[in-house]
C-alpha cells in the first residue's frame, strides 16, 4: 500500500526532464562512447570543493548506475538516447527517456508512469491525496505502521510488517530550507511540487532519526 500525498505519483521526478546519469551502458556503446564507473566517479568528485561530498555514497551511485538503469528499463522505462552534460565534456552519459533531449522539462513521467503501472499491475494499491504524518512504533521502538490524513480530514491508520519512507524533499518548506539549505532561496513557484514539505524527515525525527 502506497500513501501518496498528491493526486499523482512521481513527486519532483515527474516534473523533471527525465534524464538519468549512468556510466558503462549499452546506450553509450551504441553511440560510440566508452565509459565506466571509475570515470564517472572521478568526474563527480572533481566538484567537491569543500569536502562535503560523501565519497562512499558517490562511489555506490556510480558503481550501480548502469545496473540501475537496466533495472528501470526492465520495468518499462524506455531510454531514447545519450547526450552530453556540456558539449566540451566526454563521454556523454546523460540518458534521455522518450521524448527528452536538450534543455527539456516535463519528461519525468516517462520514468514514473511505467513504474506506477508496474506496481499496480503487480497488485500494489495507492491511496491518493493521503498525507502520511506519523510513524507507529511498538514498545521496542520498531516502526510497525504509519498514520495519515486524507484531503477531507479523515484519518488513516496502516499496520505493516515494514514501512519504507520514500519522501523527504523540503523545497516547499521555508523553515527547513533556511535550516538545512541556507544557500538556496525559497520560491513558492519553483520546479518542485507544493507537497514537498519534508514530511518524511519530520516523521523520522519524531521517532529518533
Amino acid at each position: 500500500l502506497l500513501l501518496e500525498k498528491g493526486g499523482v505519483t512521481g513527486g519532483s521526478t515527474v516534473r523533471s526532464g527525465g534524464k538519468i546519469l549512468a556510466a558503462g551502458t549499452p546506450w553509450q556503446e551504441k553511440q560510440g562512447y566508452t565509459d565506466n564507473a571509475d570515470m564517472m566517479y572521478e568526474y563527480l568528485m572533481s566538484f567537491d570543493r569543500d569536502d562535503i561530498m560523501n565519497e562512499e555514497l558517490v562511489r555506490a551511485f556510480c558503481d550501480a548506475s548502469a545496473e540501475n538503469l537496466q533495472w528501470l528499463e526492465d520495468r518499462g522505462v524506455m531510454v531514447q538516447d545519450v547526450e552530453y552534460i556540456h558539449s566540451s565534456i566526454t563521454p556523454w552519459r546523460v540518458h534521455n527517456t522518450m521524448g527528452g533531449g536538450g534543455q527539456t522539462s516535463g519528461h519525468g513521467g516517462q520514468i514514473t508512469a511505467p513504474l506506477t503501472n508496474k506496481y499496480e499491475n503487480a497488485g500494489g494499491k495507492i491511496l491518493y491525496n493521503c498525507r502520511a504524518d506519523k510513524l507507529i512504533t511498538n514498545e521496542a521502538g520498531a516502526v510497525v505502521g504509519v498514520e495519515g490524513q486524507m484531503a477531507d480530514g479523515s484519518r488513516v491508520t496502516v499496520n505493516a510488517k515494514g514501512v519504507i519512507l520514500a519522501t523527504g524533499g523540503y523545497a516547499q518548506n521555508p523553515e527547513m530550507l533556511a535550516k538545512y539549505s541556507d544557500f538556496l532561496t525559497y520560491t513558492p513557484y519553483g520546479s518542485v511540487p507544493m507537497t514537498n514539505t519534508g514530511d518524511g524527515l519530520t516523521m523520522a525525527m519524531e521517532v529518533g532519526a
